[in-house]
């Protein structure tokens, strides 16, 4: 898992990457990288790659700074290799991270790439649907820093029918005039490795102020391996939205 924090200091935006395999590589793009706390998978390692032709770093295993050479908009590469331990950090700030958990839980299975926090578990077929749905995606609880939503869902690229299936609840915390929603957005990988978006949707729960919704969406399928998936909690009226936050899966 890495922890790339928009700040040297290990505050400001946090991006948080959990990965099951580094073969093949992937790759995406950040904003900004100041420092990260990283515990890698055995015989994979994360390299920043600067704006300069050439330029490359290697984050080290535990907390480190990154040099102010590839703070600015980086890209990131999770690849096969061997990653040097770092040394000792004194700075032990804790960071608020856009998306938290709220209860930690075993990974298992589906990559994940960019944006704040997630936790993948296998389980078992969805048996609250007629077609046989294995998720690749189970969250059971998560909801952004600011207290503004909450979430528990399941996401099952295909099920038996051919189909992809999302399901849970989200809920509306706060009596502040604001409707929770959850966005969900699936892409389908191409051939040269670009993605395609086939699915956004989004789910409000109407009546806020402490209230939940289930719900249940079947689209159209990326396939079982290729695809990608960001959810996004938020919650909004009529001024706008909070700032909230969102997870990608790949898988």
């Amino acid at each position: 898992m890495l922890v790339l924090f928009a700040n040297p200091d290990f505050t400001g935006q946090a991006t948080k990457l959990r990965y099951t395999t580094c073969q093949p590589p992937l790759s995406g793009r950040l904003a900004r990288a100041g420092s990260f706390d990283h515990q890698p998978l055995t015989g994979c390692q994360a390299v920043l790659l600067g704006t300069q032709p050439g330029t490359s770093l290697v984050l080290c295993a535990g907390r480190g700074v990154v040099p102010p050479a590839f703070r600015r908009s980086p890209s990131l590469r999770i690849q096969p290799g061997v990653t040097p331990a770092c040394a000792a950090q004194r700075s032990e700030h804790m960071a608020l991270i856009a998306l938290r958990r709220r209860r930690r839980a075993p990974t298992v299975g589906a990559t994940l790439l960019l944006l704040v926090a997630a936790c993948l578990v296998l389980v078992g077929p969805g048996a609250a649907h007629a077609a046989n749905c294995t998720p690749q995606v189970h969250e059971p609880a998560v909801g952004p820093g600011d207290g503004t939503s909450r979430a528990s869902y399941d996401f099952a690229s295909q099920c038996s029918d051919g189909n992809s299936r999302i399901w849970g609840t989200v809920s509306d915390p706060l009596c502040d005039m604001r409707a929770a929603q959850l966005q969900y957005e699936v892409w389908d990988r191409n051939p040269d490795g670009t993605y395609r978006q086939i699915i956004n949707y989004t789910f409000s729960v109407s009546n806020g102020c402490g209230t939940s919704s289930t719900f249940s969406r079947t689209a159209a399928s990326p396939g079982q391996v290729g695809w990608r998936l960001r959810v996004s909690l938020r919650a909004c009226n009529s001024s706008g939205c909070s700032r909230g936050g969102s997870i990608n899966y790949y898988g």
